[in-house]
C-alpha cells in the first residue's frame, strides 16, 4: 500500500483519483491522515473529493472538528460544500454539529453550499 499511497500525490488528477478510490474503496482510509484526506476534499475535481469525501465519513468522529472548520469559514465554497455533504452521510451520530449545518444552509454565499447543508441537514436529523 505505499506505492498506493504515493499516487495520491501524483500531479496527474486521474492518477490521483484512482489512488484514492482504490484506498476509499479497499477500506484502507486510515492509511492517510485526516487532514490529507481533508485537502484532497479541498480538491476542485468531483473524481477527488468524491472518495476523499466518503473516506472521511467512514473515518467519522475525527474528522468532524476539521470539517466543521471548514464548514465555518473556509473561503473555498467546494471546500464547504464537500464537508457539509460528508458531515450528511455521517448521520444523526454527528448532531452536534447541526447548529453549524442549519446555520450554513441559512447563510452560505453560496447556493450549492446552502443546498447540501439543507439536505445534509435532514439526514443529520435522521428524516
Amino acid at each position: 500500500m505505499p506505492a498506493l499511497r504515493a499516487l495520491t500525490q501524483d500531479p496527474d488528477h486521474g492518477v490521483q483519483a484512482k489512488a484514492l478510490s482504490a484506498l476509499e474503496q479497499s477500506g484502507q482510509e486510515r492509511l492517510l491522515s485526516v487532514d490529507e484526506w481533508i485537502s484532497h476534499c479541498k480538491s476542485n475535481d468531483w473524481q477527488i473529493r468524491g472518495p476523499a469525501g466518503s473516506a472521511l465519513a467512514r473515518i467519522g468522529a475525527d474528522a468532524v472538528p476539521r470539517l466543521t472548520e471548514i464548514v465555518r469559514g473556509d473561503p473555498d465554497s467546494d471546500a464547504r460544500d464537500c464537508a457539509v455533504w460528508v458531515l450528511g452521510l455521517m448521520g444523526p451520530a454527528v448532531s452536534s454539529v447541526l447548529p453549524v449545518l442549519k446555520n450554513a444552509a441559512a447563510n452560505d454565499d453560496s447556493w450549492s453550499v446552502r443546498q447540501d447543508a439543507a439536505s445534509s441537514v435532514e439526514r443529520v436529523e435522521g428524516r
